[in-house]
Order: structure tokens, then C-alpha cells, then sequence
């Protein structure tokens, strides 16, 4: 790609990590012919930041100032130059979007990739580091069914931790007969009584829940742990090793 101009939403609420926001403006890209624009914003509720950082980049790129999307969470550190690697990602597969691998922030080596169980978007099996290394370094849907992960039909769930998006499709200024935008990010939530009479809670992530939106309107994306990442929590977190539990048996939702 000749030129490209990309925004780089930074969405926080407490302190970053020093590491997240380097990685977010100087060692975001060393490519002379990207510009980057860095954008932090600091919100309570994290879903309305997404979404005010999401609306702008849409404003812009509507108005042809920008021609990519880029989000890092504040405690995520890439390895350098990390949106390079993802450029070169979608060029070379044809996606519209490319998530990076992230592995969640415990022992069991789980990741923030899944697949739905049933059709209630509650239920979700997530892919394991292990399963994540029998997977093509990038990959779609129809790899884990090549490779003998059913998907039953559902699309795969990405994370948006550290992702971009070529928003220069048109789908994505695409709004509703009450102009509502097409793409956005939301957080579902249900209390119920189990089987055992008691109360429980089950989510759905603001991040699978725009992977569903991906899937059913038919744009392509992938997700790939050619960039290395830590997912700082107690201590960092990598994707660039098999580790932990083989299979994720609990079907977690995400959280």
C-alpha cells in the first residue's frame, strides 16, 4: 500500500500502560508513507469511548481524511510496528478488518477468539493458545473448519484490543431507516435463574458482538498472531507460545 492514513483510537479509563501508549503513536508504524493520527480518550464507561473514538473515525474517513482504523487497548503492548504487520495482512488476504491474537488475562491460555456454542450469544467456546497455534499464523472462519474446528455455521469471534480496519469500504457509513450506523459497539447483559434456582449473570462482549455483526453482514476479517503482544493484567500475557489448557471445556462468555 502507497499511502495510508490511519487513526489510532486509544480508549482508557485508569492509568495505561507506558508501553500501550508507545506503542500507539511512535512505534505504531515506521513507515513513512502512513500517517498516523493518535487519538486517547478517557471515559468511566469504556463502550461509550469506544464509540465516541469509532464515530470520529467514521466522520473523518466519510470526509476522505482518513483512510484506516486502528484501536489498542491501554493494556495491550504490541510489538513495534505492529500496524505494518497488519497493513501488510489485509492487503495480502483481501480483509476489511484484522484483529491480533490476544490471550485473556489468566492461566488457563485462553483467548479472546471463540466460537458461539448456540445462537443466544451468551454461550461461547473460546480458542485456546494451543488451538490458536494449529490455526494458520492469519486466519478466517472457514480455517477453523479446515482444520477441524466446527464453527457450525457461525462466524469466529475477534477481539478489538489491537485491530484495524480499511475504512475505505462504503458498508461502513451505512446507517438505518433511523440512522442508526451499521457498525458499533454494545454490551449485552442478562440476570436469570438457573437450574438451580439461583441468580446468575451471562454477557456479551462489545467485541463479539461487532465479530456477529461482521459475520452477518458478510465483510471479511481475520484474525493473526504474526504481531506479538502482552496482555498486561498481574503479569503480561503473550501470544507468541502454546500454553495453558489445551481446549477451553468452560464455554466462558466474554468478559
Amino acid at each position: 500500500m502507497s499511502e495510508a492514513r490511519v487513526f489510532v483510537g486509544f480508549p482508557f479509563y485508569e492509568q495505561a500502560n507506558p508501553g500501550a501508549v508507545t506503542g500507539a503513536t511512535v512505534l505504531a508504524s515506521k513507515r513513512p508513507e502512513y500517517k498516523i493520527r493518535y487519538q486517547p480518550k478517557k471515559s468511566s464507561f469504556l463502550i461509550n469511548g469506544f464509540n465516541q473514538l469509532w464515530g470520529m473515525a467514521l466522520a473523518q474517513a466519510a470526509k476522505g481524511k482518513i483512510t484506516h482504523w486502528a484501536m489498542l487497548h491501554s493494556d495491550i503492548v504490541p510489538e513495534s510496528y505492529w500496524i505494518d504487520v497488519c497493513m501488510d495482512e489485509l492487503e495480502q488476504t483481501g480483509a476489511a478488518v484484522m484483529s491480533v491474537v490476544s490471550p485473556i488475562k489468566d492461566s488457563r491460555g485462553s483467548t479472546s477468539c471463540g466460537i458461539d456454542v448456540d445462537d443466544t450469544g451468551y454461550h461461547v467456546r473460546r480458542l485456546s493458545m494451543h488451538e490458536i497455534f494449529g490455526l494458520p499464523k492469519t486466519f478466517c472462519t472457514a480455517d477453523l473448519d479446515k482444520c477441524g474446528i466446527p464453527t457450525n455455521g457461525r462466524g469466529l469471534l475477534i477481539n478489538t484490543g489491537c485491530w484495524i480496519a480499511d475504512l475505505r469500504h462504503p458498508y461502513w457509513q451505512d446507517i438505518d431507516e433511523n440512522r442508526n450506523y451499521k457498525f458499533f459497539f454494545n454490551v449485552r447483559a442478562r440476570l436469570f435463574r438457573n437450574d438451580n434456582g439461583e441468580p446468575q449473570t451471562e454477557v456479551e462482549s462489545e467485541d463479539w458482538m461487532f465479530s456477529r455483526l461482521l459475520h452477518k453482514y458478510g465483510v471479511p476479517y481475520y484474525a493473526t498472531r504474526k504481531v506479538k503482544l502482552m496482555h498486561f493484567g498481574e503479569w503480561p500475557f503473550g501470544n507468541d507460545s502454546e500454553w495453558g489448557t489445551v481446549k477451553d471445556e468452560a464455554f466462558k462468555q466474554g468478559l
